[in-house]
C-alpha cells in the first residue's frame, strides 16, 4: 500500500465517521496556537534586539536578549492556551522561569488584557 493511499483512507475514515469535522477543528485550534506562538516570539525578538542595538549594546548580546525574551513570550502564549488542547503536553522549562511566572498575589502575567481607562 502506498503512503498516499494510506492517508486518504484515513481521511476517509473520519468523513464516514463523522470525526472529520472535530479534526479539523482541533488542526485550526493548533494552528492558531502555533501563530500565535510564532508572533510573539517574532514581535518580542524585534523589540528587544533591536532596542538593544539602537543603544549600542554588541551584536550578541542583542541577539541573545531578543532570543530569551522571544522565548519567554512564546512559553506565555503557550501557558495561556485552551487547557484542553495541551492537555497532555510535556514542557521542560528553566526552574527559575516556571516561579517566576506568578507575582506575589498569586496572579500570572496579563497579557490580553487591556489598559485599564485614563480618567
Amino acid at each position: 500500500m502506498d503512503p498516499l493511499g494510506a492517508i486518504a483512507n484515513i481521511f476517509i475514515g473520519w468523513h464516514r465517521t463523522g470525526k472529520m469535522n472535530e479534526a479539523l477543528l482541533r488542526l485550526h485550534a493548533w494552528m492558531k496556537l502555533l501563530f500565535g506562538m510564532f508572533l510573539s516570539f517574532f514581535l518580542t525578538f524585534n523589540t528587544v534586539a533591536g532596542t538593544a542595538l539602537m543603544s549600542d549594546k554588541g551584536w550578541a548580546w542583542s541577539i541573545g536578549a531578543g532570543m530569551v525574551s522571544g522565548a519567554a513570550m512564546a512559553l506565555v502564549a503557550f501557558l495561556r492556551a485552551d487547557r484542553k488542547l495541551t492537555e497532555g503536553v510535556v514542557l521542560a522549562v528553566p526552574q527559575a522561569t516556571a516561579e517566576k511566572q506568578f507575582d506575589e498575589a498569586g496572579r500570572g502575567p496579563m497579557v490580553s488584557s487591556p489598559p485599564p481607562e485614563k480618567k
